[in-house]
């Protein structure tokens, strides 16, 4: 009897102990995710911070696949890329503004010969993308953006280079 008695003691003092400790660490959970919400919010709100990776990611208009088809239809690889059988990766880096235009437009790898002047021009010339947004209001996104450019290759899969003129 005296044992039970000890150990109703012993779990009444201890219970309110454990509460305690698990009340707190819901708090502390709770107090967390404000935190990183109150820091995104203020990250967010900076005028002309640029943003990495807003809550709404910027897009070209009609989305990917016409994004995919704009670059098809207007890059030209250069004949002189061509002759010296230049290809590979592009990596673009731009920002898209609020109002969706794009500045500050770069390469940060590029293939050499003049296709990473094509790349280059064919962004700059792009229609004005939808924005990012982060709370529902749009915010400058930096966008990073990789082109391929390969060698084309003709029914007999040899490249165009390679074969005679007409």
């Amino acid at each position: 009897m005296k044992n039970n008695r000890n150990l109703i003691v012993i779990m009444a003092i201890s219970l309110p102990f454990i509460l305690a400790i698990f009340g707190s660490c819901k708090t502390s959970s709770n107090s967390t995710s404000k935190n990183k919400q109150a820091n995104r919010m203020e990250m967010c709100q900076e005028n002309n911070d640029i943003i990495t990776l807003p809550e709404v990611l910027p897009s070209f208009p009609g989305g990917e696949t016409a994004k995919k088809k704009y670059l098809t239809e207007n890059i030209k690889c250069p004949k002189y890329t061509n002759k010296q059988q230049i290809q590979g990766r592009i990596i673009a880096a731009f920002i898209v503004e609020k109002d969706g235009s794009l500045s500050n437009i770069t390469i940060l790898q590029g293939v050499g010969g003049d296709c990473d002047e094509e790349v280059l021009g064919i962004i700059k010339k792009m229609p004005r993308w939808n924005p990012g947004f982060c709370f529902g209001e749009p915010v400058r996104v930096q966008y990073n953006m990789a082109v391929l450019f390969e060698l084309e290759k003709s029914k007999n899969n040899i490249p165009d280079y390679l074969l005679e003129p007409g």
